[in-house]
């Protein structure tokens, strides 16, 4: 209960959520940002009983906001979907790039292999890949590693490796767990391809990271990611080993496509930064 009563101490014009839930009883119109809450529950993370919570938490949050901002028109679509707002309170705002954008200069060397820059979770298709990565290493023997980076909070390690071992591609795929960001920028620059292959994600920030470093990207069809990366980046059905992996093999060994995609990645990476973030939020928090 602070906040409304700090928010009628400072009268407030409009007020701003960052993530997700907008405030009970605020004494000015809303205005709240959506982050994660639609696309856990449509990821399978949440037992039913924090999915109905959080479900009517977030179709309370939506109705009592002026605008609700999404970081692309897949998230957009979603909150549409499921909390059943009008085209006309919702607004897409992407969001800026990660740890690139804060290093522009980042020098990208090649050699280190195909890597996922993701969280591991269900939703993220890890064992997906590694079935990709078995039908890439089944036409090209000489396949560089398959070089996993993100943390593990729900023990998707072992499912990874005993699917990697099932497959025969043990020796090619690395996980490396949780890195500092200075690991992150190293793997990065390192990297041959970013393979992104989750289903589910509202936007998707090393896609983003990987076409502002410069580095090939293959992205699943038809996520946020994809919208993301538009043509700059391959996509194919990451539960689909033959497709995925075929796109992989092109990304690695087609040069004039590298550098169509390093190219393309580049220019898109330039329409995402924060500094638009924010003042494109800022627009939707003014206007009437």
């Amino acid at each position: 209960m602070a906040f409304p009563a700090v928010a009628a101490r400072l009268r407030p014009r409009v007020v701003l959520e960052l993530v997700d839930y907008a405030a009970l009883l605020t004494p000015a119109p809303v205005v709240t940002v959506l982050h994660s809450s639609v696309f856990n529950a449509r990821a399978g993370l949440l037992d039913p009983a924090r999915h109905a919570y959080h479900r009517a938490l977030g179709v309370s949050s939506a109705s009592r906001s002026r605008r609700v901002i999404a970081p692309s028109q897949v998230a957009a679509d979603a909150v549409l979907e499921d909390y059943g707002l009008g085209t006309s309170r919702v607004e897409v705002v992407p969001h800026g790039g990660g740890l690139v954008e804060a290093h522009p200069d980042l020098e990208v060397v090649g050699g280190g292999g195909i890597l996922r820059l993701e969280t591991l979770y269900p939703h993220k298709n890890g064992e997906a890949l590694v079935r990709a990565y078995a039908r890439l290493a089944a036409s090209k023997p000489d396949a560089p590693p398959l070089v996993y980076v993100g943390a593990d909070p729900g023990g998707r390690v072992a499912a990874i490796r005993d699917e990697a071992s099932r497959l025969g591609v043990e020796d090619g795929v690395q996980l490396r767990g949780r890195a500092s960001d200075a690991a992150v920028l190293e793997a990065l620059s390192r990297a041959d391809v970013v393979a992104f292959p989750s289903s589910v994600e509202g936007f998707g920030v090393p896609a983003l990271e990987a076409m502002q470093a410069g580095v090939p990207l293959v992205v699943a069809e038809g996520t946020a990611q994809h919208e993301v990366a538009g043509d700059a980046a391959l996509a194919a059905d990451p539960l689909d080993a033959d497709a995925f992996g075929a796109a992989l093999e092109r990304a690695l060994t087609c040069s004039s496509l590298q550098r169509e995609m390093v190219r393309k990645g580049k220019v898109q990476g330039t329409e995402f930064s924060w500094a638009e973030t924010t003042r494109r939020t800022l627009e939707v928090v003014n206007a009437r």
